[in-house]
């Protein structure tokens, strides 16, 4: 099966077309077969001096959709900003959930006898321990 036409594209260029290249050939033709020299003289004038204007609201109007382009562009920008944190924060808190859901080794508490209980005194036999070494309880 073959590609499908874009008509309204088709469209569009034949508009741009007739807009472009068409309509000022036939305004021409219709200025110089119908009018005078005089009429064709005020049709210069009127056309020199809207112009400039023309050129200056042209500007104006790309220049307010470029910003509001721009503005578009910031408000996504924004929004998936936001959505990247709302995931990185559902992540972090998923993470710590799982980590407080882990089980945690047994502590075991080791009760030492109260010396002034001891029935005497306990022999030691050997030393356990070296005179610099620490034990960590």
């Amino acid at each position: 099966m073959g590609k499908q036409v874009n008509w309204a594209k088709v469209g569009l260029v034949v508009v741009k077309f007739l807009g472009l290249a068409v309509a000022p050939m036939a305004l021409l033709w219709w200025a110089t077969s119908f009018l005078n020299v005089l009429q064709l003289r005020w049709l210069l004038a009127g056309a020199v001096y809207l112009w400039p204007l023309l050129l200056d609201a042209g500007l104006a109007l790309g220049k307010t959709e470029a910003r509001g382009f721009l503005g578009g562009i910031d408000t996504a920008l924004g929004k998936l900003a936001a959505a990247v944190d709302l995931r990185d924060n559902a992540r972090a808190r998923a993470a710590t959930q799982r980590q407080e859901a882990t089980p945690r080794a047994a502590q075991f508490n080791v009760y030492l006898p109260d010396p002034a209980q001891l029935a005497g005194t306990i022999p030691i036999t050997q030393r356990q321990i070296a005179g610099s070494d620490v034990v960590d309880m």
